[in-house]
């Protein structure tokens, strides 16, 4: 994973197409990995270790290259999926994104978060600042292929003020 990692990275330094950056993020963690607090490892203790307790689970703070998307074999397990659907329901595109985050806009193969990350469905990411486009929030197709969950928000994101809207699927952050 690693070298796979390092050769797409230096293959776009080289070409001066894209130049990924590292960036701290957050991941879900596993009930089974979660961290047992005890007298030893108090609170304090896992927070300093890049842990976090929410309401919905604990978070680990992870600095990361790239984040690849859910179909690719060095995913980053529990990272957010962001999908683009068609009107059938059937998945077009898919990006991974930082926990408890949604996207704000999206451009070509690119969609922005509100964290401040700009990622390409190969995975490639850099901080950016990008303004948040016009969001309709749409009831999503019962025909969606994803997992059922209570946050499984879809919405319409445009790439321009004239262009055509594109149907994402996301999960809207934990409260």
């Amino acid at each position: 994973m690693k070298r796979n990692i390092l050769t797409m990275s230096l293959i776009s330094i080289i070409s001066g197409c894209y130049h990924s950056s590292n960036v701290d993020i957050d991941i879900w963690v596993p009930e089974n990995k979660a961290p047992q607090i005890t007298i030893k490892k108090d609170i304090d203790y896992w927070n300093k270790k890049g842990y976090h307790d929410g309401a919905c689970g604990w978070t680990l703070s992870v600095n990361v290259s790239m984040l690849p998307p859910p179909n690719s074999p060095d995913y980053i397990y529990g990272t957010e999926i962001f999908i683009e659907y068609d009107s059938n329901g059937k998945i077009i595109t898919q990006w991974a994104a930082p926990a408890n985050t949604y996207p704000i806009a999206i451009k070509d193969n690119l969609i922005f978060t509100d964290s401040g990350l700009e990622i390409s469905s190969d995975g490639e990411l850099k901080s950016t600042v990008y303004e948040k486009q016009n969001i309709i929030h749409i009831s999503c197709p019962k025909n969606l292929d994803v997992d059922n969950s209570d946050y499984l928000r879809c919405a319409i994101l445009s790439d321009s003020p004239l262009g055509e809207g594109r149907n994402i699927a996301y999960n809207a952050p934990c409260t």
